[in-house]
C-alpha cells in the first residue's frame, strides 16, 4: 500500500504533533530508564525542543485538539516524512479494516467485487461459495439496481453501501447479463474469500491454479488444489499470479515448500547487510512441468514465488515484466492498538538476484490487448493469449 500524501500545511501540523509525541515518549523513557532515546541518538536539547512544540500546540492552537486524533496524525506524519512509499501508520480502526480486507473476510456482504466503468458498475469477481455465487450472480454482470434503487450515476462507494447491510438480512440485486435484466434475492452473510481457486483446463490434464493474494487461506487452498490435481492425474501446472500484489511471507514459504526441492527459497538483507529472514523448503516437491503467468501487477511475494519456481523448479515465466517490488515491510504493533508498517529489508531470489525496481523478465513475453490488460475479468480461455501460450508450452 502506498503512503498517503498530504498538503504542506497539513504536514506542518502533523510534524508539530509528531515532535510532541516523541517528547512525551522521551520523558517517559527517562523516568523509567534514566535514558533519553539513547538508541535513537536524541540529545537533551532535541528533547526540550520537542516538548516546547507540544506546549505551543496545547496552549496556543486556535482550536482544541482531541488527544487520540493528535497522536494518530502524529504517527501518520512520521510515516509520511520518510522516504518510504510503503511506510504507513494504521489507527486501531484502520487496522481492523485492513486485516479483514487483506484476509478476504467480509461482513454483511454478498461476496463480490465491483468496478466503475464509466457510468456502469461491473461485477468483476464473485467469491466462491459466498451468497452472490450461490444465488447465481456472475462476473461481468452489470449492476443495475439494489432493492429497486437504480445505481446508475452513483459512485462505487454509494452502490456498495446499498448492497452491504446487516448479516442475515435479504437484499434484491438486479443485474444486466447479455441484454437481459435478472433479479436475485441474496441473504447477506459473513465469510471469507477463497484466495486460491483451481480447475483443470478444458479436457486437458493441465491444472490451473490462480492465487489472488498471499493472505488468508491462500496456502490452505493451494494444498487443496495440488491434491485435486493428483486425484485427477495432472500432468502440468499453470500458476496464475497476475494482479497478485503480494502478501504474507509465511504464506509464500508454505506454497514454495510444497512446490520446490530442498533449499533456500528466499532471503532478506537489512541495510547493514545482515540476513534477517530466510525461507527454506524440504526435500519433498512437485515434479511436474510448471508455467507461471505474470504481468505488471504481479508484485512482492508473487514475484518471489515466480522467481523461486524459475530458479529452483525450472518453471517458465509467461506474460509481461512484473512490477519489481523487491523489498519487504515489517509490521510493528503499537500499545494503542494501531500498527506501524516500515520497509526494513531487500529480498533476494535463490539465484541471488534482487528484482527491486526491475521486476522479473518472462521467458516468453506475451502481450494482451489494452482492454484485457486493464479489465482482467474479461479474460477467457478463448481470448487470453498468455494463458494459451502457457497451455501450449505444457502440452507440446
Amino acid at each position: 500500500m502506498g503512503k498517503k500524501r498530504y498538503s504542506l500545511s497539513l504536514i506542518a501540523v502533523i510534524a508539530i504533533f509528531a515532535v510532541g509525541l516523541c517528547g512525551g515518549l522521551a520523558i517517559q523513557e527517562y523516568r523509567y530508564t534514566g535514558r533519553l532515546f539513547s538508541d535513537a541518538g536524541l540529545t537533551v536539547e532535541q528533547i526540550r525542543a520537542l516538548n516546547e512544540a507540544l506546549y505551543i500546540v496545547d496552549h496556543y492552537a486556535i482550536e482544541e485538539h482531541d488527544e487520540d486524533f493528535s497522536v494518530d496524525y502524529a504517527l501518520k506524519g512520521i510515516a509520511a516524512s520518510l522516504e518510504d512509499d510503503y511506510a504507513y501508520y494504521f489507527t486501531p480502526e484502520e487496522l481492523v479494516a485492513y486485516l479483514n480486507s487483506s484476509s478476504g473476510t467480509v461482513e454483511g456482504s454478498i461476496g463480490a467485487n465491483v468496478y466503475k466503468d464509466g457510468e456502469d458498475i461491473i461485477i468483476t469477481s464473485v467469491y466462491k461459495g459466498l451468497p452472490a455465487d450461490t444465488a447465481g450472480i456472475k462476473k461481468c454482470d452489470k449492476l443495475i439496481a439494489v432493492d429497486g434503487v437504480s445505481v446508475r450515476g452513483k459512485s462505487l462507494e454509494e452502490a456498495v453501501a446499498l448492497v452491504k447491510g446487516e448479516t442475515g438480512t435479504e437484499v434484491t440485486v438486479t443485474v444486466e447479463r447479455e441484454g437481459r435484466e435478472l433479479a436475485f434475492r441474496v441473504v447477506r452473510a459473513d465469510g471469507q474469500r477463497q484466495m486460491t481457486e483451481y480447475s483443470f483446463i478444458g479436457d486437458t490434464k493441465i491444472l490451473y491454479i490462480a492465487i489472488f493474494s498471499f493472505h488468508g487461506n491462500a496456502a490452505e487452498y493451494f494444498n487443496e488444489a495440488i491434491e485435486y490435481g493428483k486425484a485427477g492425474g495432472y500432468e502440468g501446472i499453470i500458476i496464475d499470479l497476475r494482479e497478485n500484489s503480494g502478501g504474507e511471507l509465511s504464506i509464500f514459504e508454505k506454497i514454495a515448500d510444497v512446490m520446490l526441492p530442498e533449499g533456500e527459497t528466499f532471503y532478506a538483507l537489512r541495510r547493514d547487510g545482515q540476513k534477517i529472514q530466510s525461507c527454506t523448503s524440504d526435500a519433498a516437491y512437485i515434479d511436474k512441468p510448471v508455467a507461471v503467468l505474470i504481468n505488471g501487477s504481479s508484485a512482492s511475494a508473487s514475484e518471489a514465488l515466480a522467481g523461486a519456481l524459475r530458479d529452483m523448479g525450472g518453471a517458465v515465466l509467461v506474460g509481461t515484466q512484473s512490477f519489481g517490488k523487491g523489498i519487504m515491510q515489517t509490521n510493528y504493533p503499537l500499545n494503542n492498538g494501531g500498527m506501524f508498517k516500515l520497509t526494513t529489508a531487500k529480498y533476494y531470489l535463490p539465484s541471488g538476484e534482487c528484482i527491486h525496481g526491475v521486476g522479473l523478465t518472462p521467458d516468453y513475453k506475451v502481450e494482451l490487448s489494452e482492454e484485457l490488460t486493464q479489465k482482467y475479468w474479461l479474460r477467457t480461455e478463448n481470448n487470453d493469449l498468455q494463458l494459451q501460450k502457457a497451455i501450449d508450452l505444457l502440452t507440446n
